[in-house]
């Protein structure tokens, strides 16, 4: 480990004079003494006698410095080493653009601090605290000592091994490795801090979330949500926005914050965190109480909606006896009929009813009558917006809906609903409340009809006839998170998955099942943890807590980049490589929108997204994750054969009983998806960008496919009823009293309602000494961890210097004033949970009751750059505590709103 860290040490070089070597043959070959088999000083010595090249071409790259992932780029390599790297401009995901991230990537690869080989540790005492003792071990062996526990575990009981994965690492080979080994429990480290799909899921269908019709959109009510040029830049996404901006497009931005979407667009409309659910009720109530049904998309309520189904005591469709078909009031018969044999024209929006005996009510006039006190003035109150805002900008959502346009395209006509809201990260991460926003956020969508039709809101995945396919009851059918997983006790996966049915992931959960596997019904302990490209010691609310999960598992290995958080709790380290050195395919073959937008380039393309990187030397002895994943699964005795890690790759062109190459597969994954004409060697830098279109013109919108009232979006959630009874069920069956570390289930079955009544977050009942509200947001440099973006230097280098706002904590001018604070000062900021501090930037781009840390600052492992430790760390000031009302019952994911005090250090 000492050798390791003198190595470093010796390595370092100023950027400054890095940069002056940049135009040299092996400039960017200068990190560690012998990196690429020269020594630094005859390297240096090289480039400044401007040697000519031996090679010198461009290939093609593909950036994975955020979690999009998809910006096309041309890498410039000279004698093996890589000298420069730019977006392609044929590329239709970036169009030639590249953020500093990107360009950045060189400081990536060749990064002093990264795993330079396999290590494995001596210290047998683990802790964030302990130096591991790390020795360098050969490739062979590193296998060997992991293929002996992987073979051992397997013909034990597979659900032993838990696989953590995470943005950190892009490879295909993870899904196949656990589903050939056998393991339910992939629990990725992402997620508990962004759980923002539910709403998507439940209503349109598609995810990971729902975006705007960009490019004829006119009016976007944005709620704590990323839209353009802040973290996805060079995406085409962000240069849309910027077009549609200059036609006219209005955003209205409502965030404590002022963000970069918010300098470019409309209106900033400042508000209280956690209280995003009020002022869109505030919005709902304008709309059904104020404007009025007449005013509203009659016709989409009645063809596209439940909101027509009668709903009975128990909360559930009133079904037909004969059919069991839900049930709607015919106005032209006077009657309750099926609803399949109703001309939709003729069904009642609203209305209470009598059927049968049994009084009922028009889902539509159980919402009306719900929110009938959520006034603008009642919302001011909770949220600070004043109540003229919020009916200006219902109104205006309303106006701006064109309600009865039509557009024609390729002879089909469509509804043309320029509008739509989006609501993600910043508002969602709220226990309840935040769902809940989202879920009003859909209702507001769907009285103006804008889901799945032209200018409105599209669920942010490739068109197809199944995303908005109708289920029995003629509802949208719930996919994906919305339809929840199968209650199987005791529980199969570690994370509590059952006890949280409708949830995104839950790592936070995990380490807790780890520690305490009775509480949490495991019937088998883990025995060991795989980590690749998770690092939810870093990610994650509880550094302690996870420090003593990780330091119970009995052995632990890591792919790891650098020695981050969960490299140094390791028993073994596999080094992975940079992306750039990545010879292989990356990503999914349907080509994801331009980042948070939708647009015509993008949609419905299948694009092949290939790194050639087999001229450039790699800086260290790395592998790439898949070939890690790859050769474990042939030492742990599952590579081949039926049900092995190759069959799972569902490639037909490989031989199952044959070891392929990393290049082997992405040749098949080419033919796979674009045909046998097609082969690698065809993919040069001349050659450009591969892609497809599997869609477009009429086929790239979701309402083609299930047009008029062949299918129909939720306004009544009847699901949350049936998630809560379906639950309540098993745990009775199961003798379980309720989930596990809840002491009064009450506030857990709260969340499973289908109106979204206003439910505070539980950050609202903290002493009155907690005053103001933290906020977090992801960064233009440093969105994620993934990749080591907070360690890259010359990314550190342009945070620190040139950004005065990165490192530090906001507080409102006027707030300052008041607390007697000055901009520079260090304070300190603390929650009921924990505390962190840093220097105060007094600014007037924050909503004065609310303190911002940004990014993910502030924590290191005892062997990473020192330079991570910079700023204050936002997650200490966080709880993971079903206690604490922490977890939202609904997504998973851990309240981000805590309240807080600040003083002077």
């Amino acid at each position: 480990m000492e050798e390791i860290m003198i190595e470093m040490k010796e390595s370092k070089i100023e950027r400054r004079d890095f940069l002056k070597l940049s135009g040299g043959v092996a400039a960017l070959a200068v990190f560690g003494n012998k990196v690429l088999g020269k020594s630094k000083a005859s390297l240096i010595e090289t480039a400044k006698a401007g040697k000519a090249a031996t090679e010198d071409g461009w290939y093609p790259g593909l950036c994975k410095y955020c979690m999009q992932g998809d910006c096309q780029t041309r890498v410039h390599v000279v004698d093996g080493v890589v000298v420069k790297v730019e977006g392609d401009p044929r590329a239709l995901q970036n169009v030639g653009t590249l953020c500093p991230r990107g360009n950045a990537a060189i400081m990536q690869m060749y990064n002093p601090w990264r795993v330079k080989a396999p290590v494995k540790r001596t210290n047998p005492k683990k802790g964030l605290n302990e130096d591991p003792g790390f020795v360098e071990i050969s490739w062979d062996e590193a296998n060997e000592i992991v293929g002996e526990k992987l073979k051992a575990i397997r013909a034990d009981d597979p659900r032993k091994l838990i696989l953590c994965s995470g943005f950190g690492v892009s490879a295909l080979g993870i899904g196949w490795f656990t589903n050939a080994f056998g393991t339910n429990n992939n629990v990725p480290s992402r997620g508990s801090a962004c759980a923002y799909h539910f709403g998507s899921a439940l209503t349109n269908g598609l995810g990971p979330d729902n975006v705007p019709d960009i490019e004829n959109c006119n009016y976007i009510i944005n709620i704590a949500r990323t839209l353009g040029g802040n973290i996805g830049v060079s995406s085409v996404g962000t240069r849309h926005m910027a077009d549609a901006l200059d036609r006219g497009m209005k955003i209205i931005n409502v965030d404590p914050r002022c963000s970069p979407e918010v300098s470019k667009s409309t209106e900033w409309v400042p508000i209280r965190p956690g209280t995003e659910q009020a002022f869109l009720l505030g919005g709902l109530y304008t709309m059904m109480h104020e404007i009025g049904l007449k005013n509203l998309d009659v016709w989409s309520i009645k063809y596209r909606t439940n909101g027509p189904y009668l709903v009975g005591p128990d909360g559930d469709y009133v079904l037909d006896k004969d059919s069991g078909m839900p049930m709607v009031w015919d106005t032209s018969r006077g009657r309750a009929r099926a609803f399949n044999v109703v001309n939709s024209d003729e069904m009642a929006v609203e209305g209470t009813y009598e059927v049968d005996g049994v009084q009922c009510a028009t889902g539509y006039q159980l919402i009306y009558d719900t929110i009938k006190d959520y006034t603008p003035e009642w919302a001011e109150e909770i949220s600070t917006v004043p109540a003229a805002t919020t009916r200006r900008i219902a109104n205006d959502f309303v106006v701006h809906a064109q309600i009865g346009a039509t557009v024609d395209i390729d002879g089909f006509t469509f509804p043309f609903r320029p509008v739509s809201i989006q609501f993600e990260r910043g508002a969602y991460q709220h226990t309840i409340e935040g769902s809940f926003g989202d879920l009003v956020s859909k209702i507001m969508c769907e009285l103006v009809g804008c889901l799945e039709v032209p200018g409105g809101q599209t669920g942010n995945s490739m068109p197809s006839e199944n995303w908005i396919k109708p289920d029995w009851d003629g509802v949208r059918a719930p996919q994906g998170e919305g339809a929840g997983v199968e209650f199987i006790y005791p529980p199969e996966t570690v994370d509590s998955k059952i006890f949280y049915p409708v949830s995104h992931t839950l790592v936070h959960l995990m380490a807790k099942a780890i520690l305490d596997p009775e509480t949490y019904h495991l019937a088998y302990i883990p025995e060991m943890m795989f980590t690749c490209g998770g690092g939810p010691i870093r990610s994650s609310f509880d550094r302690e807590l996870f420090d003593q999960a990780y330091a119970k598992i009995p052995f632990h290995a890591s792919v790891s980049l650098t020695y981050d958080e969960s490299a140094v709790m390791a028993d073994v380290v596999f080094p992975d490589q940079a992306f750039l050195e990545k010879d292989q395919t990356q990503g999914g073959s349907s080509a994801p929108p331009g980042h948070k937008v939708m647009v015509d380039a993008t949609r419905g393309q299948v694009a092949f997204f290939w790194r050639d990187a087999s001229k450039i030397r790699p800086a260290y002895n790395a592998h790439s994750a898949d070939q890690i994943l790859m050769d474990l699964a042939e030492a742990g005795g599952f590579l081949t054969g039926e049900g092995g890690f190759i069959q799972k790759t569902n490639l037909k062109t490989l031989d199952i009983n044959t070891k392929p190459t990393i290049r082997e597969i992405s040749e098949a994954r080419l033919k796979s998806s674009f045909g046998d004409d097609y082969s690698l060697d065809m993919l040069t830098d001349e050659y450009g960008p591969l892609y497809k279109y599997n869609r477009r013109g009429k086929e790239k919108y979701n309402y083609y496919w299930w047009p008029d009232d062949k299918t129909r979006f939720a306004m009544y959630f009847v699901q949350m009823i049936r998630v809560k009874k379906k639950l309540e069920k098993a745990l009775a069956d199961n003798g379980l009293t309720g989930v596990p570390n809840w002491e009064n289930m009450d506030d857990y079955w709260k969340a499973f309602v289908p109106i979204p009544v206003w439910t505070p977050c539980p950050e609202f009942d903290a002493p009155e000494e907690y005053d103001m509200w933290a906020i977090n947001w992801k960064t233009p440099m440093a969105p994620f961890y993934c990749g080591d973006t907070h360690g890259n230097v010359w990314l550190h280098e342009m945070m620190s210097t040139f950004d005065p706002y990165e490192y530090t904590i906001w507080v409102n001018k006027a707030t300052c004033e008041q607390k007697g604070i000055k901009d520079g000062d260090t304070i300190v900021v603390e929650s009921r949970y924990g505390k962190t501090q840093g220097k105060v930037k007094a600014t007037e781009l924050i909503h004065p009751e609310v303190v911002g840390i940004p990014s993910g600052h502030g924590q290191r492992s005892i062997l990473a750059n020192p330079i991570l430790e910079e700023g204050p760390c936002f997650n200490v000031l966080c709880s993971i505590h079903e206690q604490d009302l922490a977890v939202d019952p609904i997504t998973g994911g851990i309240e981000e709103g805590p309240a807080v005090k600040i003083y002077k250090a």
